[in-house]
């Protein structure tokens, strides 16, 4: 930063409106501020650095103490400083806090401070030049930024008031680092240096890394060193080649084995096919037996047909015995009939013995007794043949209730029989 132009207005000893123009010196580097003391020559740089960032060289005094109190009410305190800064040009001013008369002469009002930062590179004026910050601590920062270090560096390394050269010579090398890391920019080598120590401590944990990862492999092949390791390797490659050597050996046993393993893969199969067949024909066994029982029942069904024959005539025979049952009633009631004509005539006889009818007539008589006689006889005869046919009736009557469910059952039985034929000879058809 070169200082062009420095412009105080009731600043310090100061009253009026001083301008020092720096750009009269040309190109010298240096020169010298003499005069008197209390001539105001510190004055000139805590303009500067007040101007810069709202402090005094020294900070010792406040931007409101910097008031000259020699200066005229209605005259304000101000700083505007011109500097250079590489190829570019700016202008800051600034004004303490500070009191100025109101619209009545009684009356004082204050101002608050203030600060303005162009930019006049190429010459512009402040009406033209674009305004970089417009409050003072905005120009603060602005400032910070632009020359790149802050007030108390600015005081160490630029200004080095009366008094103040002793303390930078006496700071710690952590404040002096700082001081000319500012002053000679040396923030590149350091980042180069943060780097450097940064990339230092990856390689020693990658180194780490790669110790560890070393140690678990020397675990894991079980040796001590490199050197074990390595000898494990040849030894390793020697089995290897061993190995190799026995390789073909080894595929015509694996060939053979796959061979053997294929044929018993096959031997399992026909075992499998086997046991397939042996569970059909335990199926058609149990099944053959099953058709033996069903040819069982179809006998039982046949000869239970035979037994629907005889019931049959057992029904005609009942009918018939009925019907000669009905026909010996009526026998009987004519035998009943002829003997009691028989009676009659016995009556008749008896009476014509005593009243000693002719004989011829009697004779008659006699031949029509014994005709009734032999009726008689018949009657009877008849009359035992009924008792038989009715006692071998209510024989067959007793009967007939177990024999129809004995052919009802029969009939049942035939029935479920054929039809389990039935489906037995579908599913065999299956």
């Amino acid at each position: 930063m070169k200082p062009r132009c420095l412009k105080l207005c009731a600043f310090g000893p100061y009253a009026a409106t001083q301008t020092i123009d720096f750009t009269r010196l040309g190109d010298r580097h240096f020169f010298l501020i003499h005069g008197p003391t209390g001539g105001g020559k510190s004055t000139l740089l805590d303009a500067i650095c007040y101007a810069l960032y709202g402090e005094t060289s020294a900070n010792e005094r406040s931007g409101e103490q910097m008031r000259c109190h020699l200066a005229q009410p209605t005259q304000p305190t101000s700083v505007t400083l011109d500097f250079a800064l590489r190829d570019r040009t700016y202008r800051v001013t600034r004004s303490p806090q500070q009191q100025r008369p109101g619209r009545t002469a009684e009356r004082m009002v204050t101002d608050s401070p203030k600060a303005t930062l162009w930019n006049t590179t190429g010459g512009a004026t402040e009406e033209c030049a674009p305004v970089l910050a417009a409050q003072p601590k905005k120009v603060d920062q602005e400032i910070e930024r632009l020359l790149g270090f802050g007030v108390k560096q600015f005081r160490q390394v630029i200004v080095l008031p009366q008094g103040k050269f002793r303390e930078f010579l006496l700071a710690n090398s952590r404040d002096r680092e700082a001081i000319l890391q500012s002053l000679f920019q040396t923030e590149f080598y350091e980042d180069i240096q943060n780097a450097l120590k940064n990339r230092a401590l990856e390689i020693e944990r990658e180194h780490s890394a790669c110790a560890m990862a070393q140690n678990a492999l020397f675990a894991q092949a079980q040796v001590e060193d490199a050197a074990a390791l390595h000898s494990k390797g040849q030894q390793l490659r020697q089995e290897a080649a061993a190995v190799a050597e026995l390789l073909p050996s080894l595929r015509d046993v694996q060939n053979a084995a796959a061979k053997t393993c294929s044929e018993a893969e096959k031997t399992v199969d026909k075992l499998r096919e086997d046991a397939a067949a042996q569970g059909a024909l335990g199926r058609l066994l149990k099944r053959a037996e099953e058709i033996q029982s069903i040819r069982s029942a179809v006998q039982q069904a046949r000869r239970a047909l035979t037994l629907a024959i005889p019931r049959q005539q057992l029904e005609q025979a009942l009918h018939n015995q009925r019907t000669r049952a009905a026909q010996l009633l009526q026998t009987q009631a004519r035998l009943k009939d002829a003997t009691a004509a028989a009676q009659q005539a016995q009556d008749a006889l008896a009476r014509q013995e005593t009243a000693a009818a002719p004989l011829p007539q009697l004779q008659v008589e006699v031949e029509q007794l014994k005709a009734l006689t032999v009726k008689v006889q018949s009657a009877d005869a008849a009359r035992q043949k009924q008792a038989a046919a009715t006692d071998h009736l209510q024989t067959l009557q007793r009967q007939m209730p177990e024999k129809t469910r004995h052919v009802n059952e029969l009939a049942a039985a035939l029935e479920s029989t054929v039809s389990h034929l039935k489906e037995t000879e579908v599913c065999a058809g299956a």
